[in-house]
């Protein structure tokens, strides 16, 4: 069978056996050339572009994945099906995409899609797999609890997504890249960005419903603690700006709302830690203060780094504010190595060397 012309569905619902992924449209439009085999596995080819308007992405289970559109752009672009097995390559452009995976919720924005997408069933189970590159506008992430906000502008993706149903659920491999990034917290009751910079480059990205992987981060420009409310930089005990990112080996247990990395170096920075009135010096990123309302929705987020180091014409400004008058020191040229930082372990002896200049003293 040949048929070359348009081709229009309104709504539009696909359902995998055992229900476990459902797509639906409602409002479907293909222009183009279709041509089916006729045999029994039901191959099929098409080559055309086409519109679709409302889309929904459903799985169920506990590893829920859901995802809408405003819109969809489709082409110029080839459709097969074959083996019952159906595949689409060509580029496609989100309206307005968002909704909730891999245990984190996204704002809806503009997604540029460029490969292949394969869609089937195995073992009465839904399976997608899409290989390809992903370029979006502004991605903005909450992560359980809402603790946190990641916020990244021009983000590109190059990898492979894969789920597969209830069994493992999404899954991501590859590379991503952001031109601007930054992590807020949202618990707090001036509002904190605990982290930002340039631009952001991750290598060995592994990404399950359970945890996030990297081989290696690399950024530019990275600013800790910045003041986005009242707050001053003496009443905040540890602010950065102005220092290159390299992190290794990182890993974000999801579930476990844990962080940790083996190694983090910052070049060229500016430092300011405050030595606070009680005696204490917090190395780590200031986040919210405890709260029991949210204490009751699950623990918080910790921090865990192996090893912490300044390089690099790095300087560190330090104040002591917990003596009178205060003392207020400046380091140049200094070199800093810092072990055994864990947010979940306060007050834990940990390792510092020190290599400096000593400049302003006060």
């Amino acid at each position: 069978v040949t048929a070359q012309g348009e081709f229009s569905a309104e709504p539009m619902q696909v359902r995998f056996s055992g229900e476990d992924l459902n797509i639906s449209s409602q409002n479907l439009t293909l222009t183009g050339a279709f041509r089916s085999e006729g045999n029994p596995q039901n191959d099929f080819r098409y080559e055309g572009e086409g519109r679709a308007d409302g889309l929904g992405l459903l799985g169920t289970g506990e590893r829920a994945i859901n995802i809408s559109a405003a819109g969809m752009n489709l082409g110029p672009l080839q459709i097969t099906g074959r083996n019952n097995l159906v595949e689409v390559e060509g580029p496609l452009l989100f309206e307005g995409l968002g909704g909730e995976m891999l245990s984190a919720r996204f704002a809806p924005t503009r997604i540029g899609w460029r490969g292949t997408i394969q869609a089937g069933e195995k073992a009465d189970q839904a399976l997608v797999t899409a290989r390809g590159g992903l370029e979006i506008d502004v991605l903005d992430l909450n992560f359980p609890g809402d603790e946190f906000a990641a916020v990244m502008e021009e983000l590109a993706l190059e990898g492979e997504l894969r789920y597969a149903g209830n069994e493992e659920g999404a899954r991501y491999s590859g590379e991503a890249e952001a031109q601007a990034w930054r992590l807020d917290s949202q618990a707090a009751a001036d509002s904190v960005t605990v982290a930002a910079g340039d631009r952001l480059v991750f290598g060995g990205v592994r990404m399950t419903p359970q945890e996030l992987r990297f081989a290696d981060i690399q950024g530019d420009n990275l600013r800790l603690q910045e003041r986005t409310g009242q707050l001053l930089a003496a009443e905040l005990p540890f602010t950065m700006t102005a220092g290159d990112l390299s992190l290794g080996e990182v890993s974000i247990a999801l579930r476990k709302r844990h962080v940790h990395a083996h190694s983090l170096k910052v070049s060229g920075a500016n430092t300011i830690l405050v030595r606070q009135e009680d005696g204490g010096i917090d190395l780590l990123p200031q986040v919210a203060p405890s709260d029991p309302a949210r204490e009751e929705q699950g623990r918080d987020w910790t921090f865990s780094i192996d090893q912490a180091a300044l390089r690099a014409q790095s300087s560190l400004r330090f104040l002591d504010t917990s003596v009178s008058p205060r003392v207020d020191l400046q380091l140049d040229d200094m070199n800093i190595t810092v072990e055994g930082l864990d947010s979940a372990r306060p007050g834990q002896a940990g390792r510092i060397e020190l290599e400096s200049g000593l400049g302003r003293f006060a």
